[in-house]
């Protein structure tokens, strides 16, 4: 019989099927089989096996029946050893790292805590004209605008301080940001400007300020008004005394190679100003109520003292002798000579190797008592304060090395100058002239050469009338300024004219210091 299909249904607990016909097998992998699972050759004379049983199989195809009832379930077999894990394979390589996300925004700088000091352009600082005014209470009043030239490149700075007598601030200045706000504009379109904000703080109203920050620099390029904002982080500074103060700097530069015009605002609706870290000065308060003192602890027994040694008994005293009476007085002997006297009339002795000896530079004048020293040599100085009252005449010797304080120089006085004054330099270096006519001024006694003397003169007119004058100087040289001398036509005005000369007057250098005073 060719080409027959069998159709069978194996119980439900039975996963695999082993279908055999005659030695070759069949394996099913189903429990109901509604379509042919394969196809059989030949299977008049063969043995079909179905789980290894055996019977011929003979016949039509047949047709599936009904589905007996299930068998009775078989026991489980034991678990059979797990089999050797297979060998790991070799990793694959790591995959290409992806691109790091941009970085988010910064976030918005805190404000600190501490006063607002207003910069009220143009008040002046009373401790300091060098800075305007920074104050924690505006001024009032209209806008005002500073107007600020620059050459080519040039940096220019703005200073403002605090004013102990305004505002008292602690001796602490927290470290901390300070925030600025700045009124500024360039004069015409195409300029610019670098602006950047520096923080100083002083101990004291007599000492020098020292920085702690300074902000980053900040571009200003818009000719309208407008406001720009500085961050300056600065670091603290502690022990400022009541007298102490702060310092903002405003410090411009321009970027150009041509001169240009910063413009900046202040006061009114164009308020510049700072967020500082800077707080209020507070004195210390009074001292507290002492508490009262507590009770006094129970006092220790006192120890009982000790025995005293015995006393040894005092000798007895002497009998004191009488006294004898005094013998006569020696004869006094004879005077010895006068001994020699050293030097001549007026000088002055000194141990000249045990002998008495003077010197003719070494002298004492008894009627005008001036000592005379031909050279003086202090080999460690003049210690405390020396003191001199009366002239020093240096002959046109020289000073070394000086450290000078407090000097003052002598101003000669004269009246009534006309026709013709002589200025002579050895009388001093200032002269206070009043004219009474045109005069010629002429010039002696100019020191040595290679010695330097500078000579002031205070020319002035008349003090009422409506005639003034004029005058010469007699061989100065003025140089470039011999168009500009004139002088002043007014009363009791005064001209000061200066003249050098290092040659004992062979080139006197003359000069207008001064006109219209």
């Amino acid at each position: 019989m060719n080409d027959q299909i069998i159709y069978f249904e194996p119980p439900s607990s039975i996963q695999n099927l082993l279908l055999s016909v005659g030695s070759t097998p069949y394996q099913v992998n189903t429990q109901y089989i509604t379509s042919p699972s394969g196809v059989i050759n030949n299977l008049t004379s063969q043995n079909v096996y179905i789980n290894n049983i055996t019977g011929p199989l003979n016949g039509l195809p047949t047709i599936r029946g009904q589905t007996g009832p299930q068998g009775v379930q078989g026991f489980q077999g034991s678990t059979g050893p797990q089999g050797v894990q297979g060998f790991q394979g070799t990793t694959g390589p790591q995959g290409v790292q992806g691109f790091q996300g941009a970085t988010g925004p910064q976030g918005i700088n805190g404000t600190s805590s501490g006063k607002v000091m207003f910069l009220n352009y143009p008040s002046i600082n009373p401790n300091n004209p060098a800075y305007y005014l920074l104050q924690s209470s505006p001024t009032g009043g209209s806008s005002q605008t500073l107007n600020i030239s620059f050459t080519s490149g040039q940096t220019q700075v703005i200073n403002f301080a605090t004013a102990y007598q305004l505002d008292s601030v602690s001796p602490l200045v927290s470290a901390g940001l300070w925030y600025t706000e700045l009124n500024a504009y360039v004069g015409t379109i195409g300029q610019e400007f670098d602006i950047r904000i520096k923080v100083e703080a002083a101990t004291g109203v007599s000492q020098s300020p020292v920085q702690l920050g300074i902000s980053s620099s900040v571009l200003i390029t818009s000719s309208t008004p407008s406001i720009k904002s500085f961050n300056t982080v600065v670091s603290s500074l502690d022990d400022i005394s009541s007298n102490g103060y702060a310092t903002l700097i405003i410090e411009a530069t321009n970027k150009l190679a041509s001169p240009a015009t910063l413009n900046l605002q202040f006061l009114g609706t164009t308020y510049s100003y700072a967020t500082t870290t800077l707080s209020q000065y507070f004195p210390q308060g009074p001292q507290g109520f002492q508490g009262s003192t507590g009770p006094q602890g129970v006092q220790g027994y006192q120890g009982s003292t000790g025995p005293q040694g015995v006393q040894g008994s005092t000798g007895p005293q002497g009998v004191q002798g009488f006294q004898g009476s005094t013998g006569p007085q020696g004869v006094q002997g004879f005077q010895g000579t006068t001994g020699p006297i050293g030097g001549l009339n007026t000088q002055i002795i000194y141990n000249n190797s045990g002998s008495a000896s003077g010197d003719s530079t070494f002298t004492f004048n008894p009627t005008s008592k001036l000592v005379t020293v031909q050279s003086m040599n202090l080999t460690s100085g003049l210690t405390g304060t020396t003191q001199v009252y009366g002239n020093l005449a240096m002959n046109n010797y020289q000073i070394q090395n000086p450290v000078l304080k407090g000097v003052n120089e002598y101003v000669y006085v004269s009246t009534g100058v006309n026709t013709s004054y002589t200025v002579n330099c050895a009388t001093g270096n200032n002269f206070n002239l009043t004219l009474s006519g045109n005069t010629v001024f002429n010039f002696i006694n100019w020191p040595v050469t290679n010695t330097l003397q500078s000579v002031n003169l205070f020319l002035t007119q008349p003090s009422s009338g409506v005639t003034f004058y004029t005058g010469a100087f007699s061989g100065v040289s003025f140089g470039s300024q011999a168009s500009y001398v004139s002088f002043s036509t007014g009363t009791n005005l005064t001209d000061v004219y200066s003249f050098f000369s290092y040659n004992n007057g062979g080139k006197i250098l003359g000069f207008l210091s001064g006109k219209g005073f």
